[in-house]
């Protein structure tokens, strides 16, 4: 009896890592020099989406054979069973997935004007 093998289809995956203690620059040189990853996606400091036709297990092995103290989380994502609050950019990186090698780098909006301490100042201000 003969299996079928795994279908080779573009999968997109979310990577997200601790920016304080794994510069970003550094997950950018693998993401750009190791074929396994097709093409990627950045737009929060601590993230990026890539693509990749490879398994979960095949995507993270390069980085953690790179980066082997750091936390890193990789999670495939499907577009029927994710939501969230970003731009249009990366709806479409992850319902259109491109082989293209290519890299786009949004730029996250500034944070808040108010820190965080004003804002709650101002939601437990009794006046």
């Amino acid at each position: 009896m003969t299996t079928a093998p795994i279908q080779q289809y573009l999968r997109v995956f979310v990577l997200n890592f601790d920016p304080s203690s794994l510069p970003r620059e550094k997950i950018t040189e693998v993401l750009t020099e190791n074929p396994l990853y097709l093409n990627w996606i950045r737009f929060l400091p601590g993230q990026f989406f890539f693509v990749s036709k490879s398994l979960v297990n095949d995507v993270t092995a390069p980085l953690h054979e790179r980066f082997p103290t750091d936390y890193i989380f990789v999670t495939e994502v499907f577009p029927n069973t994710c939501n969230g609050w970003m731009p249009k950019e990366i709806w479409n990186f992850i319902n259109n997935p491109s082989s293209a090698k290519g890299t786009t780098l949004l730029t996250a909006p500034p944070p808040s004007p108010l820190s965080n301490l004003e804002l709650l100042s101002k939601l437990f201000d009794k006046k």
